[in-house]
């Protein structure tokens, strides 16, 4: 029995039970740079249970598999050094070589980081000098994923002729800076995907919660899930992020979201607020109408640096490509972002950004802005006057201002605007303004002073025996409105009558305003707000009495007129499936079909069925400066008169809706 026992395990016809090797994360591999002068985290697989010891230039650790096979342990730190080895042993052993110790960087967002350095500027004298070979970089692979995926199949590689051509343009220029002052290894961590927002890089609320592998990368934080989780635990320095073109129509809804994803970032990563550095996304022939959107959303990324601390923005309008949006100078992005970790992270004393609004002083008939950080003094670009700079005042109309450096202050005034009350700088997204500091370093775009807001009712009431309701800065459009009035819990008694007045003034001065009054259609005065999923308001119906008072050319007046509403915070498709008389089916008019989600793009829309009149329509305001807002029919667009698609709220410095009732 024994022999034949021997004999069988002789010709591998009977073996011992299977045991699972010991694994490391893909994020570990030959080449490697691990974060200097912080604990160093390595973790895989095992079968539960088993021992797991790895070593790192007389550093060790050992650990215990638990029950589902996984493992971790932590190195105590190193000093910036190497080549050494990594080894992990269990059952089996594994040995990772030409590992290097100094600064782990990650970089992420969407094409213009993606953008290689065989696609950049001066490709080919670049590739040729890069030989410094302390300087590494892994690509995750673009993947999407429905939940979270721990482990994933790259392969770190070393600076050469031969491989930098793959390598993030903005972080290998980065990173070359930071050799040439810190003279340590620098790695680079690119999770970068071309063309995707920023919703699927947030983190998800429930990390434990499973999906399918979508394949849609942009979903919410399906690239979170598929590119970025498996290197959470990394231990880096920080992160580096270009990304903002394809949620470039959004506004300050943009901040929050921008907050949401280096919160979430911080707070997996388990190292404290590490450095977040990002880059302002350049000038460009964006397709939209509207000029100012763009600096709209500049003013909501430079606004994160005033609500998520250890973060750092750098300018590019003086390197932009109008006609194209990716900027081959990506040598000047990196250097800046450089000059951000240098300064702010490694307390190098060098200027890191360009001239910052500090305070506007309004003198007579002209405006003094001052600005922080000029590295001594500020300058122009091209020793022109100062560039880009526009006033207004009693008429709330911006126009070009003359301009003067006077020490750290410029002076503005215009003699079309006598008593200026505001200005805005590089407020155009084609602007390329030449004001920078001692540096060099360019200003961005901001805006400062109090416009004058107009008031229709300032020439007394439209129509007598109203009372407030609701006040709403459409500037503050979000999912859920926050007014800046509320006095539903005032309102004591029944009420027979609705009104709207919704007041417009463009960024080009004009006003108009319009004041809709109606039979109550409902008895509950909350009810008569933006209808947000909190409110679960969804009206299609008629309403009668419709009054109608404008200044809006082409828009008729009304006395006593049938109307009809469509409120509802759902999506919804142009078939007329509440068969409103006359209501096309083809087009978004005043007779469309609400759908789900409920939670979906949102409408509170005015109309004259009889006159195929849309009085006035607030559309889509989860998108912030994106909603649609507009009085009367529109005209942008082929598929809708009712302002579906419009995206036009940035085209208005002021945009007032007031909800009023009349009591019984």
């Amino acid at each position: 029995m024994r022999y034949l026992l021997f004999l069988l395990l002789a010709l591998g016809l009977l073996a011992e039970p299977a045991q699972a090797e010991v694994t490391v994360a893909g994020i570990f591999g030959d080449h490697m740079v691990l974060q200097r002068d912080k604990p160093i985290h390595v973790w895989g697989t095992a079968d539960p249970g088993e021992s797991v010891t790895v070593k790192l230039a007389g550093r060790s650790a050992s650990t215990t598999a638990d029950a589902d096979g996984r493992w971790r342990v932590e190195l105590e730190p190193l000093k910036a050094g190497g080549p050494f080895k990594l080894h992990v042993r269990g059952t089996n052993k594994l040995t990772f070589k030409d590992v290097l110790v100094g600064e782990v960087w990650l970089c992420s967002g969407q094409s213009n980081m993606e953008w290689s350095v065989a696609r950049s500027a001066d490709a080919k004298q670049e590739i040729a000098a890069a030989k410094d070979s302390k300087i590494r970089h892994i690509k995750i692979p673009r993947r999407t994923a429905g939940a979270p995926m721990s482990d994933v199949t790259a392969s770190w590689e070393v600076c050469s002729r031969k491989t930098v051509g793959r390598f993030t343009a903005c972080g290998y220029y980065m990173a070359r800076e930071l050799r040439k002052k810190l003279r340590v290894p620098v790695g680079l961590v690119n999770a970068s995907w071309g063309g995707t927002r920023i919703e699927p890089w947030i983190p998800p609320d429930d990390l434990d919660a499973e999906g399918p592998p979508p394949a849609n990368p942009q979903q919410p934080s399906v690239l979170y899930n598929g590119m970025v989780h498996a290197a959470v635990g990394y231990t880096m320095r920080g992160a580096i992020w270009y990304q903002g073109e394809s949620n470039h129509t959004e506004g300050s809804a943009y901040t929050d979201k921008m907050k949401a994803l280096i919160d979430g970032w911080r707070a997996l990563w388990g190292i404290g607020a590490f450095p977040f550095y990002f880059v302002q996304i350049a000038p460009f022939r964006y397709g939209n109408s509207d000029p100012s959107i763009l600096p709209t959303f500049w003013e909501a990324q430079a606004a994160v640096l005033d609500v998520v601390p250890e973060t750092g923005m750098v300018v590019t309008n003086d390197i932009a490509t109008l006609d194209d949006i990716h900027p081959p100078n990506k040598q000047d992005v990196g250097e800046r972002l450089a000059l951000l970790a240098l300064n702010r992270t490694y307390g190098e004393s060098v200027v890191d950004t360009g001239p910052t609004f500090k305070e506007l002083v309004v003198e007579a008939t002209r405006l003094r802005v001052v600005f922080d950080d000029t590295g001594g003094r500020l300058n122009t670009r091209d020793r022109k006057a100062p560039s880009h700079f526009e006033i207004a005042g009693m008429a709330g109309r911006f126009l070009p201002a003359e301009a003067k450096i006077d020490g750290d202050s410029i002076l503005l005034w215009s003699d079309d605007v006598k008593r200026p009350t505001a200005m805005r700088f590089a407020w155009h997204k084609l602007a390329q303004p030449n004001l920078v500091n001692a540096a060099g370093l360019p200003a961005g775009a901001f805006r400062a002073g109090e416009l004058i807001k107009p008031d229709v009712l300032r020439g007394g009431p439209i129509e007598t025996g109203y009372t407030l309701v609701y006040d709403l800065d459409l500037a503050k459009l979000a999912a859920e409105p926050r007014y800046d009035a509320d006095r539903t819990a005032k309102i004591d008694g029944a009420f027979d009558r609705v009104a709207y007045l919704l007041e417009l003034r463009s960024n080009d001065g004009v006003s108009q305003y319009i004041w809709v009054s109606m039979d109550a259609f409902t008895d509950d005065v909350k009810r008569l707000g933006v209808p947000s999923v909190a409110t679960g308001v969804s009206l299609q119906q008629s309403v009668s009495g419709v009054n109608v008072i404008t200044n809006v050319k082409g828009v008729e007046g009304a006395h006593r007129t049938d109307g009809h509403i469509e409120f509802w915070p759902n999506n919804y498709g142009p078939a007329n499936g509440a068969e409103v008389p006359g209501a096309s089916a083809k087009i978004w008019d005043f007779g469309d079909q609400p759908g789900q989600p409920v939670a979906g793009y949102g409408c509170m829309q005015v109309h004259i069925p009889s006159r195929k009149q849309t009085v006035f329509a607030v559309n889509h305001w989860r998108a912030g400066g994106a909603a649609d807002i507009g009085i009367g029919n529109s005209a942008l667009d082929p598929r809708t008169t009712d302002w579906t698609f419009a995206r036009n709220a940035m085209g208005y410095n002021h945009k007032r809706l007031r909800v009023f009732v009349r009591l019984k």
